[in-house]
């Protein structure tokens, strides 16, 4: 068995197409890694929660605002004269009549006009000293944001594994059955060609030879439907790794399935393990989020307290000036306690809530991880019960042909007992994917 499957596997090395591009299951996880979507979109959803960790890490700093302004204006806003400041008594009009006749003379303009245009421009720095805990719970939230995207990749990656690996070893599957079908087809035209001279020279029945007939061609049929599913089992994959599937036709895999070791080998107790899968990180995030929104809702009750400093050149009555300033403040947002009580009571439900969805989701990981150990057992337990098959199969083949020479059995029943081995060998295939998948995913699950 071993001699032929490496001759199986030099022939196709020998005779591969030209242009054929080989992939291992490494290279293909490889490829996956960074060509799958979920992988891009997650590794996405990483790098703007790192960008809002740096956003928000700025409000640590002094905020330096510049500001410029000017205006002209079609007719002056301030506007004064004789009569605007002495009234309109008979006093009063008999010295605006001299003030007037008299400024004339002397080059004095009766009307006081300004703010018809004016300029400035200010430079103001502000510098948060205690901000109700804000900001630092706000930069506790980005960087939970940040771990939770880092987890959330970590899992889309590792679900990628899981479909390649899949995906992969259903195409190795399908050529291995295809090797399985070919080798029974050489036998199977022997022995119709065996049964057609047979039948001429009126040895066996007109019934025998049909039968040895629809045996060929049940292994006929079953060559083009793997020929179908291998082509779409290879777009498939390419389509999961993120190749183009027009390149399926020329990809040759080259794993090939060998023996599978006892479960017993992979054992990881799933009470242990619980605590540090991914998911289960994700709801210990989740809680903490929580607790840092009830802290970031305690922080609009408490007071908000500043300093800062301006500088400004301008001009807005006579001369341009320059001017400094420096000035604190301080925000006690009185009317927000009952609001803000209010909402972290609602929190303190969210809370709680969290807390136990985690616990309930954490049981229900265990239970998930305690179900694919299972798995891992039957499957294992279903192999060995088809190689078993296979065994007795090949035992039963080897008999019949014994007996066909010695001319006990006849050449329908030989032809029996060689789509029963394709048969038990293609039961057996699939029974060997179902545990290496099972295996896998109980692995991947675990961590390892």
């Amino acid at each position: 068995m071993t001699r032929r499957i490496l001759f199986s596997i030099s022939a196709l090395l020998v005779f591969l197409p030209a242009g054929a591009e080989t992939l291992t299951l490494e290279e293909c996880i490889q490829i996956a890694s960074s060509g799958n979507v979920n992988v891009k979109n997650t590794h996405l959803d990483y790098m703007s929660a790192k960008m809002q960790k740096r956003e928000a890490l700025a409000y640590y700093f002094p905020v330096i605002d510049f500001k410029a302004m000017g205006f002209g204006a079609l007719n002056p806003f301030v506007r004064i004269g004789a009569s605007d400041l002495l009234g309109s008594s008979d006093m009063a009009n008999n010295i605006r009549y001299y003030f007037e006749t008299t400024a004339g003379m002397y080059g004095i303009n009766t009307t006081y006009e300004t703010l018809s245009n004016a300029y400035g421009a200010a430079v103001t720095l502000t510098q948060p000293i205690f901000a109700g805990g804000k900001i630092i719970n706000s930069n506790r939230l980005a960087s939970l944001g940040v771990q939770a995207a880092s987890l959330k990749e970590s899992i889309a990656k590792r679900d990628v594994v899981i479909d390649v690996e899949r995906k992969y070893w259903l195409a190795v599957s399908l050529q291995e059955k295809m090797r399985v079908v070919e080798d029974a087809l050489v036998l199977a035209e022997s022995l119709h060609k065996d049964a057609s001279v047979a039948y001429a020279s009126g040895l066996i029945t007109d019934n025998e030879q049909k039968e040895v007939e629809i045996g060929r061609q049940d292994l006929k049929t079953k060559r083009i439907r793997l020929k179908g599913g291998i082509m779409l089992s290879r777009m498939d994959l390419c389509n999961a790794i993120g190749m183009d599937c027009s390149e399926a036709s020329s990809l040759v895999l080259t794993d090939r399935l060998d023996a599978c070791a006892a479960p017993e080998t992979y054992y990881k107790d799933p009470a242990g393990v619980v605590a540090s899968l991914q998911e289960a990180r994700l709801l210990d995030l989740a809680v903490q989020q929580k607790q840092l929104e009830k802290n970031l809702a305690m922080g609009e009750a408490l007071p908000q307290i500043g300093i800062g400093a301006s500088y400004s050149y301008g001009r807005l009555i006579g001369s341009p000036q320059n001017n400094g300033t420096l000035f604190a403040s301080v925000k006690i947002p009185l009317t927000d306690w009952s609001k803000a009580g209010n909402k972290m009571k609602n929190l303190d439900y969210q809370l709680e809530k969290a807390s136990n969805q985690r616990e309930y989701l954490c049981s229900m990981l265990e239970l998930q991880l305690r179900q694919m150990w299972v798995e891992v057992e039957s499957t294992w337990e279903e192999l060995q019960l088809k190689e078993e098959n296979v065994a007795h199969a090949r035992d039963l083949l080897q008999k019949a042909k014994a007996d066909r020479i010695a001319g006990i059995t006849t050449t329908s029943q030989l032809m029996k007992k060689q789509l029963d081995l394709s048969n038990a060998e293609c039961e057996s295939i699939d029974a060997r994917i179902a545990y290496r998948n099972a295996v896998a995913a109980f692995l991947s699950k675990c961590g390892k």
